[in-house]
């Protein structure tokens, strides 16, 4: 996690903005039980995130990550689906989502919510409603319900696209989609957010510097 912390704030510090991500992995190779784990993202402008508000992008509600894999390992993994470059008013978004040798494919996260009603009981534990439903259709009698309220529920989506189609799809466990942003700068001017980092400030010091030694030398 600390080469994905590491490569993140450099990017955020010479770019204005870096990202890292987590994952799940089996903890062997032969093992049904998953590790979480933190990895890095090299290059920043692989990710697009969706409008949000919080420093941490907690409130996201879609994302993209692009990547590329082998021909052969697209075939082998994905063996009925096409080469296709993905397509947008009838026109080619890109000339680079197939190459001689490479596929482009991208992982999408998207959050569903759906409203649910939760009970506080005179226990002073909160319940779902529709556990507190349950319990009363087994006959199970329980503590009397104090006061109710509507509380969003996020669900967490994710699906692999090729330029033709969906290549898989499944549910993320968690509720937050598991692409993080490190910012360096970040400006709001008149509702366009900015990022940059420490080099968009030394530009014009470094041009006065350049043009000065070659007037110099002239």
């Amino acid at each position: 996690s600390d080469i994905a912390y590491d490569t993140a704030l450099e990017c955020a510090v010479v770019g204005g903005f870096g990202f890292f991500r987590v994952l799940t992995e089996y903890s062997t190779q032969n093992s049904f039980d998953q590790e979480i784990c933190i990895k890095r993202v090299r290059n920043p402008m692989t990710v697009l995130l969706g409008e949000f508000e919080e420093a941490d992008a907690s409130d996201l509600k879609e994302a993209w990550f692009v990547d590329e894999m082998s021909k052969a390992q697209f075939k082998r993994e994905y063996p009925k689906a096409q080469y296709t470059d993905w397509q947008t008013d009838g026109a080619k978004y890109g000339d680079d989502w197939i190459s001689e040798e490479k596929v482009t494919v991208c992982e999408y996260w998207y959050v569903e919510e759906e409203q649910e009603t939760v009970h506080f009981i005179e226990d002073g534990t909160t319940i779902p409603a529709r556990e507190y439903e349950e319990a009363i259709a087994e006959g199970i009698i329980p503590p009397a319900i104090i006061e109710s309220r509507e509380i969003p529920v996020r669900k967490v989506k994710w699906c692999r696209l090729s330029g033709a189609e969906i290549l898989e799809r499944r549910d993320w466990k968690g509720k937050y989609i598991p692409l993080f942003i490190v910012v360096g700068n970040e400006y709001d001017i008149d509702g366009k957010i900015t990022y940059s980092g420490l080099i968009r400030s030394g530009k014009d010091p470094a041009r006065l510097y350049n043009y000065s030694r070659s007037a110099f030398a002239e």
